[in-house]
């Protein structure tokens, strides 16, 4: 019981030094930067809060990793986890109803629950949820 307390006394602290750094972090707002700016800010390698519209924040943090570590997880995730690709349905003007996949893979890694897969015809469809694997605890 001390060693979890401790843990997590260790764990907040760490919270609040990453929320901290952010809240230090130049910021770049959406609405008040141009395309040219926005792309040139994004390829100068340093780190932005940025500020995007409907209440979205999101911390940029380029070469977060190494490339050595960032191609090796890459291959790892590749090769181990499970990518869904949901299918959306679209009524069009017709009236016909279109099914579209979503090419771009999806996974679930969470050691806590499932879910029932929210873009399907099959209400019972649950995606296969992995556990926190030691490479995808230490990106956290």
């Amino acid at each position: 019981r001390a060693e979890t307390s401790h843990a997590s006394a260790e764990d907040f602290a760490a919270v609040l030094q990453a929320v901290e750094a952010a809240a230090a972090l130049p910021r770049l707002v959406w609405e008040e930067t141009g395309a040219a700016e926005w792309e040139e800010r994004i390829r100068d390698g340093s780190p932005y809060r940025l500020i995007l519209p409907w209440d979205t924040e999101l911390i940029w943090y380029p070469r977060f990793l190494s490339e050595e570590h960032a191609t090796r997880l890459e291959r790892q995730i590749s090769e181990d986890v499970t990518m869904y690709h949901p299918t959306y349905l679209f009524q069009t003007p017709s009236g016909v109803t279109e099914e579209r996949i979503n090419r771009k893979g999806q996974a679930r890694m969470c050691d806590d629950f499932t879910f029932r897969v929210q873009y399907t015809s099959k209400r019972d469809q649950k995606y296969e949820v992995l556990p926190l694997a030691p490479w995808s605890k230490s990106l956290l």
